[in-house]
This record gives C-alpha cells, structure tokens and sequence, in this order.
C-alpha cells in the first residue's frame, strides 16, 4: 500500500500558500514551493516525513501521481482567470523591483491565458478520472476551513483561516518605489 499523500495540484497564485499553511495548521507536514519537489518528481522518491507536497512543477504531474500513489489526495486551488492573471502580474513586476536573482520577470498574458485554459482541462478530466480524491478549492469561494477538512476528515480548528501571500503588499512595494500612491477620498 502507498503512502496517503497530499499533492497541491493547483496553478501557482492561487491560494497555494494559504493551503500549505492551513495543512501545517492541520499538523500535516507540508513542503510548498521547494526545489526539492521537481527533484521528487524526476526521481519519484517522496521523503516518508513529509505529507503534503505543494506548488511548483507538480500540477503538472497529476495523472502520473494518481496512478503512482493510489490513496493520494489531490487539492486542485483555482481562481478567476482574471484574478490570477493579475496576481502573476503584481508578482512579476515586484520580482523586477527586487532585482533579486529571481527569474520570473517576463509577463505574457497570452501564454498565461492558454495556460490556464489547459489547466483547467486538464483539471476537470482528472476530477472525473478520480472521484473522491480531489478537492476543487476556488479561492474566491472557498477560502475557509469547512471545505478543506471535510476533504480531509478532519475538525475544523478554532482558528481563522490564514490567507497568505495576498498581493497587496507586493502592490503597495511597486507604488511606494514609483511614487504612485492610491488616491484617497479626499482626492475624489
């Protein structure tokens, strides 16, 4: 029998943070965006000590690991395409502000568009081809406790939901570097 995994099956800038958190909350051992988790996927050793396994090149492997791991379980984070197109827009121009060695600096909202077509594809075969085993989480939707650990069969914790990683703050970086502050109401 295999291990009972849980892979975070979703587009990046979608809730996957808020996910990787809320599972630690949950007392799942949670590894999120890690180089380390191409590295799995190329080799196919999943370290025994870690349950969750989020974001990075994994959406794309979601049909070979349904088959690899038969009791694993699959969070598909979704949201708006819109949204998400101007979420890895903020993210990208704030990657270009930092100048830190971080290479997702190009925006291409053709492509993005296309990439999410397919994903959502590609998504809504593996929820048919795997009942029971995938947790569609829309962001815009969904973003609490309730629906995760239902999935998960387990009680909902008496803390608030820990949304992560929203952009504003990144926004509010590009505008304070460029001088562009939001007008207030007063300037209305």
């Amino acid at each position: 029998m295999s291990k009972a995994f849980i892979f975070g099956v979703g587009l990046n800038k979608t809730g996957t943070t808020s996910i990787a958190k809320a599972l630690k909350i949950l007392g799942i051992s949670t590894r999120h965006s890690d180089p380390e988790n191409a590295a799995s996927l190329k080799s196919g050793c999943w370290p025994e000590d870690v349950d969750a396994f989020l974001d990075g090149p994994i959406h794309a492997h979601q049909f070979e690991l349904a088959e690899q791991f038969p009791e694993a379980l699959f969070i598909q984070t979704v949201r708006p395409m819109d949204d998400w197109i101007n979420s890895r827009i903020v993210h990208v121009l704030h990657n270009r502000l930092r100048n830190d060695g971080d290479p997702w600096l190009e925006i291409d909202t053709v492509a993005w568009r296309q990439e999410y077509e397919e994903w959502e594809k590609n998504a809504k075969l593996f929820r048919e081809q795997n009942p029971g085993r995938v947790l569609y989480w829309a962001l815009d939707q969904d973003a609490n406790w309730n629906s995760l650990c239902r999935f998960l069969k387990l009680s909902v914790p008496d803390e608030e939901f820990p949304h992560r990683n929203r952009g504003h703050w990144r926004l509010f970086d590009i505008l304070e570097r460029y001088r562009c502050y939001p007008p207030t109401l007063n300037d209305a």
